[in-house]
This record gives C-alpha cells, structure tokens and sequence, in this order.
C-alpha cells in the first residue's frame, strides 16, 4: 500500500508544463502565455503575447500563422515571429554605406528589400544592399563576395546612388564567379560618387554578405585572358609606380607608366606571359606586381630594349596589375604588348 502511494505522488508532481508544439486538445489548457492552436492542437503563442524567456525555449510562433520569408520594416510578421525587423540602414540608396578607403564590409541581407532589378544579370526579385565610392579622380577598384552565406549579385554603376533607381546602366555586374554562388568584380571607376549593389540572385535567397573592397591606387586598363596583342603610348602617362630591382637587369626609375589590370579566383593558379619584342626605339620595362605593391615578375631588356617575361605564377584572389614603363623619365613611346593569361 505505501509503495502504491508512493507512486502516485511521484506522477501527480511530475507535471512538465507544455512548449510552443506541443500537443494539447480544444479544451485542454496550455500556460500563459500560449494558447491551443484549433488549427494544429498545439501550445503556440497568441498574436498579442510576449514570448516569456522563461517559458518559451524554442521559437515562438503566433498562432494561426504560417511562417513565410520576412520582409523588413513593412509593419508584418510573415515568419510569425511576433517582431517586424527593421531594415539595415543602408537598405535604401540614401544611406549607402562609405567604403571609400576599402576594407571588408559585414552586412545581414535578410534586413533588406528588393529595389534593384536584374537588368539581365542575376534574377528577381532579391534583397539589395547599397554601397558607395567617392574619388577625385579614376581609379581601378577590386570587389568581391568570397565567403558570404548566399547566392550574390555584385552591380557597380558610375554614378551617385539616388540615381541608380531601378538599376539600368550597370557599368560592369557579376554573379556565380569563379564557379561558385559569388561575385567577384575589378572596374575603373569615375571621379565622383560610384554605387556598389550588392544583391540577392533570388528573391528566397539571403544571408550574411562579406564585401571586400579594395583599392586599386591608380586607373588602368583590363588585361584579357588568352593571348592578346594590346597597343599603347606612354608618352601621355605620368610616372605612378617604378619597378624593384628583384631580378629585373637594374630597370631604372621616374619613367612614364600604363598599366593593365586583373584578377584570379581563390584557389587558382595562372600563369602569365608578356613581351614588347621586337625592342622599340625605346626601353620599356615590363612588371607584375600585386595591389599591395609585391613585384612577382619584371624584366628590362630580353631582346634588346625589348623585355620580356615569361610563366609569371599569379595564386591568391585579389588585384593584379601588369605594367609597361619606361627605363627612366627619357624613355617613352608607342607600343605592341604580346600577352597570354592562362
């Protein structure tokens, strides 16, 4: 008889109060401040109630509700979580975020809306983040999107963003970069106020978006992949950047330089080779260097004054440039450039 009681006290206190999901009936009731769903005979939360910490230990869910992709700042609850985010500040063009001096840029696209749209590239209807760059002069810029948690779409327009409206006249975009759900970007940009839109490919598609931005430090032009014969003048250019002697047959210094610009893909490996051979009537020096200023190739004279260089390994994901300058401020002149990026 005592153990027959015994275990009756053990049961009659052992009496867990219900989560939001669990089972209940019409009648039945469930703690405040949950209520029994008609709909799914389950504790869930009313759709005036708080959520109470020390109740609730799973997402709570308004009743009745049938959770969808939540929409910043429209005044819903579509993923019945009772709380109408609010949307990032830089959701909108008038609050472009700054990335001038470059960097890397943290951004949650789920506080976002759609603004932007594909203009034949990427697709409908995608949360959209504004960005800005703002220059006294042209200069190469370098973006990508390696290691965010959706599928991007990177648009850069050379123009202030108020006037980008619904995102015709892109000056370069790109999506699926490099195989993958990334984007990944180097264009010159104009003097004055750019705009950088990073995107969503669709419209169920967010997540936390890692932007690097980096500066160029100079304006160029892009050099093709394959082999290419490009043609030039330095006599118009100024000195921006001389060659280390690494290597390089002592290539002097204060000559007058164009330069080419590129990219590679994280985890790839390309080989570069360029000449200006035959020499022309002056001495040019050819160099690869990266944007943080590292020599990786040079040559002064391989074929006479003509230089040369040949297998030039190019392996991190960032901005490359190829440069064709004078051996010192005497030194310029017309050019043919034979490259192969590979």
């Amino acid at each position: 008889m005592r153990g027959a009681l015994l275990a009756m006290v053990v049961v009659g206190c052992y009496s867990p109060a219900p989560r939001p999901g669990a089972p209940c009936t019409e009648n039945a009731n469930c703690p405040t401040p949950l209520v029994c769903s008609p709909a799914t005979l389950t504790c869930e939360l009313d759709a005036t109630s708080a959520p109470d910490a020390q109740l609730v230990d799973a997402p709570p869910l308004v009743d009745g509700c049938v959770p969808d992709v939540e929409i910043c700042g429209d005044g819903i609850d579509q993923n019945c979580d009772t709380i109408d985010p609010q949307c990032a500040a830089n959701d909108k063009p008038a609050g472009a975020v700054n990335v001038t001096a470059g960097g890397m840029f943290m951004a949650d696209s789920r506080a976002a809306t759609d603004d932007v749209s594909p203009n034949g590239c990427g697709g409908v209807g995608g949360n959209d983040l504004f960005y800005r760059v703002t220059l006294d002069a042209p200069q190469v810029y370098y973006f990508d999107t390696f290691g965010s948690s959706f599928d991007t779409v990177l648009r850069v327009y050379k123009k202030p963003c108020a006037q980008v409206g619904t995102g015709a006249g892109a000056a370069a975009c790109n999506t699926d970069a490099c195989g993958g759900s990334e984007s990944q970007l180097a264009v010159s940009l104009a003097a004055g106020e750019n705009c950088i839109v990073v995107d969503a490919d669709t419209a169920t598609t967010a997540g936390q978006l890692a932007l690097r931005v980096v500066p160029g430090k100079r304006d160029g032009m892009p050099l093709p992949s394959g082999q290419q014969t490009l043609t030039g003048n330095t006599c118009g250019s100024t000195n921006l950047e001389d060659p280390i002697d690494q290597n390089c047959d002592a290539p002097g210094s204060g000559g007058k330089d164009l330069a080419y610009f590129f990219t590679s893909c994280p985890g790839q490996t390309l080989m570069l080779d360029a000449n200006i051979c035959p020499e022309p009537a002056w001495d040019p020096v050819l160099y690869v260097k990266r944007v943080n200023g590292n020599q990786i190739g040079c040559n002064d004279d391989s074929c006479g004054f003509g230089p040369s260089i040949a297998n030039v390994t190019i392996s991190s994901s960032t901005l490359y440039w190829l440069y064709v300058d004078g051996f010192d401020p005497s030194h310029c002149g017309p050019y043919d450039l034979d490259t192969n990026l590979r």
